[in-house]
């Protein structure tokens, strides 16, 4: 018969009751144990009437787990802290420098129980997100997200309501020739190589995201000037001839330059703002290009600028054709959440 688990109260009883003299095999079947267990803890009652069946302090049987002292705070406490300020050069951590920096402290665990305790805590492995060396150590750039989100936020929504005008966000991109090589699945200690194209250079485009799940782009084999912001800009009101478009962008120099400020100005439907400096993370339009170079051009094969170039013609058409996929790119991005 398979035997359970017994608390110090069952044993008790069982003894109890064999003492008073109820057959073994009847109390085996009541109590779930072999009979072999029931003389055991005959024994331990006959050899200490007072503590004989309380279950030892010793560890049980099996391997005593070797992080028995550490617990969930302790994982993330450490996790939460920069590897940096134990030594490494940057402030990511990897399984390997968990399991040195615990090594450090007297814990000998392997890669793999790293890997199951972080996962046990609810610690996965996540892409950082990126900030800029800038931004965050001057207070005076938190000051200005700060006021840009009392004054600009409230006139962009403002002026949507008002016009109800279409809300884009605008941004440009270089796409480089060379693909990005994505991840694939092969057997551990073999790297898959991938044949790609050794092409250098690239060529520029630009592009808007509205929330409704719009999406206009342009491609150019040039730098992007103002002319070119320009030009965009009345491409898109050409798109959408009755309707006034709000667009939001970044501080970059043809969005702020003073032949694009009279521009803007000479447009009745048109009405532009700026995201305030160093805050990428908050334009929807900087998703369509991470999804573009690394899920829909990953790992190309092309192996001349021209078919790049009808390639992501042809991907940011396919793109722009599909409204929940454009709606799903923009609820990436934090400024999904600022415009909510």
């Amino acid at each position: 018969m398979p035997t359970t688990y017994s608390t110090y109260e069952v044993r008790k009883r069982a003894a109890t009751a064999l003492r008073s003299g109820m057959k073994k095999k009847d109390l085996a079947v009541a109590y779930g144990v072999n009979r072999s267990t029931l003389y055991r803890w005959r024994k331990r009652v006959n050899d200490d009437p007072a503590n004989g069946l309380k279950r030892k302090k010793s560890p049980g049987s099996g391997r005593p787990r070797k992080d028995s002292e550490l617990g969930k705070s302790d994982f993330f406490k450490l996790v939460l802290t920069p590897a940096s300020d134990y030594g490494y050069e940057t402030d990511l951590w990897t399984i390997t420098r968990v399991k040195t920096v615990l090594s450090k402290k007297g814990y000998s665990l392997s890669s793999r129980t790293v890997h199951r305790r972080l996962d046990e805590y609810g610690i996965t492995n996540q892409k950082a997100q990126r900030r800029y060396f800038d931004a965050g150590k001057d207070r005076s750039d938190d000051e200005i997200r700060q006021e840009w989100r009392r004054t600009v936020l409230p006139e962009i929504l403002a002026t949507q309501r008002k016009y109800r005008a279409i809300l884009y966000f605008e941004d440009e991109s270089h796409i480089a020739l060379s693909p990005v090589v994505g991840r694939t699945w092969a057997p551990r200690g073999q790297t898959p190589k991938i044949v790609t194209s050794s092409l250098r250079g690239g060529f520029s485009a630009i592009s808007a995201i509205s929330r409704q799940g719009h999406l206009l782009f342009l491609l150019h084999d040039h730098r992007i000037c103002t002319d070119e912001i320009i030009g965009f800009l009345e491409m898109l009101l050409s798109h959408h001839k009755r309707r006034h478009l709000a667009v939001v962008m970044d501080n970059a120099s043809p969005h702020v330059s003073k032949r694009f400020k009279e521009f803007v100005a000479k447009q009745k439907r048109l009405h532009v703002f700026h995201f305030p400096p160093r805050t990428p993370e908050w334009n929807p339009d900087e998703q369509v290009w991470n999804y573009l170079k690394n899920h829909e051009m990953s790992n190309h094969r092309e192996t001349s600028k021209e078919g790049v170039w009808d390639l992501a013609f042809r991907k940011l058409d396919k793109i722009s054709s599909d409204p929940d996929l454009i709606k799903g790119i923009y609820l990436r991005s934090d400024g999904a959440d600022l415009m909510a």
